[in-house]
């Protein structure tokens, strides 16, 4: 019997390591490999990526990554130095939902964000990472859909987030404010609610998504929206049977503003029609 008491030591042994393996992982704080992670990500994006404040990041029933000021450069031939600047990034992610899926996005919260878009006569765009493009793969002729959403997004807070885009066929940048975006799930209801501005114009909207469970399985499910931009309203509301195969989807949409030119100037565009803007479909 001896073999088998060194067995049950052994796996005893063994059990230990792995459960003190476990401990450590779940309570060690990722953060102190800071610069590593900066570099690393440097070197895959072909930018600098800086991480000016906090970096904290955890492993336990949810994955919690905090970070503060962080930095994300543009390419050399863009006016503005920074593509992405954040003061502060909180995500909880579980843990589980990475290996069963979807992946579930209990928190995100996140606040004091500029992106600088930008594109050139040359074609290039700021977006565009070159050190990340990779040949497409071949595409099978038939593809199965995935019936179900990817990302479960719980809880979202977002403020003070700034979108400018630049390009040289506009007058000048489109510049797109949010002042809060707030996302929740309340019983079988998803609702989104965004206040903010387009070029100094003030944008308020609304979302409702229901039932969520029909919006989980694809199937059956309804929107509303309700908004506006400046002095140009925007009402609409659909009901989809299947996302995935949609056989007869409704939609319902009102746009209703003073006149043409009031949304091409919006929108930092040449003007290319006159007369009243109201589209009904």
């Amino acid at each position: 019997m001896r073999w088998l008491r060194i067995s049950l030591f052994s796996l005893a042994g063994i059990v230990a390591v792995l459960l003190t393996a476990i401990a450590v992982l779940f309570t060690v704080d990722f953060g102190r490999f800071k610069e590593r992670i900066e570099v690393a990500a440097s070197d895959t994006m072909g930018r600098e990526l800086r991480i000016d404040g906090e970096l904290h990041a955890h492993l336990g029933a949810n994955i919690e990554v905090y970070v503060e000021d962080l930095y994300l450069a543009n390419p050399e031939w863009a006016d503005e130095d920074a593509f992405v600047t954040a003061k502060k990034i909180d995500i909880s992610v579980n843990t589980w939902s990475l290996i069963n899926g979807p992946i579930e996005l209990v928190r995100v919260e996140i606040n004091g964000v500029r992106i600088n878009i930008e594109n050139n006569e040359s074609g290039d765009a700021s977006w565009t990472f070159d050190a990340l493009a990779t040949e497409p793969d071949e595409v099978p002729v038939e593809e199965e859909l995935v019936a179900r959403l990817p990302v479960i997004l719980e809880y979202a807070a977002i403020n003070d987030v700034q979108v400018s885009y630049a390009s040289p066929v506009m007058e000048q940048p489109l510049l797109f404010n949010v002042e809060s975006l707030l996302s929740s799930i309340d019983g079988s209801i998803l609702s989104v609610k965004l206040a903010g501005s387009l070029n100094g114009r003030p944008l308020n909207f609304e979302k409702t998504t229901s039932p969520i469970e029909n919006l989980l399985a694809y199937e059956d499910v309804t929107v509303d929206l309700q908004g506006n931009i400046g002095d140009i309203k925007i009402r609409g509301s659909a009901w989809v049977d299947d996302l995935l195969s949609p056989r007869r989807p409704k939609l319902k949409l009102e746009v209703d503003g003073p006149n043409a030119q009031y949304l091409t100037d919006l929108l930092s565009m040449e003007p290319v029609t006159t007369g009243p803007l109201n589209l009904s479909i």
